[in-house]
């Protein structure tokens, strides 16, 4: 939504990255903190990614994670963000535009 308040058009090249890549971000972390409810997950029979993982969740969150940066990355550069300084100066002047 951002994207499209800022330049006024969905840019499929730099929105479906940005989607793509908080889902898989999304996954990441739900599965870490899933681990913690585990037996309770069992006793009340709820289906959890810690659940479905199993022995494999590190690989699967590794997979996530891999995913998130290269899908970041590569919106990034569909939008012709170059470096990281030119993401902070982007954000400092829209955050200061009034």
């Amino acid at each position: 939504m951002g994207w499209a308040v800022l330049h006024g058009s969905l840019a499929w090249s730099v929105v479906l990255p940005l989607y793509l890549a908080g889902i898989a971000w999304t996954l990441h972390y739900d599965t870490i903190y899933a681990h913690q409810d585990k037996k309770d997950d069992i006793r009340v029979g709820v289906k959890s990614t810690a659940l479905t993982f199993g022995e494999r969740t590190k690989k699967y969150l590794i997979a996530f994670s891999t995913f998130f940066i290269s899908a970041a990355a590569l919106a990034g550069y569909n939008a012709m963000v170059r470096s990281l300084h030119s993401i902070s100066t982007r954000n400092t002047r829209l955050t200061t535009k009034g």
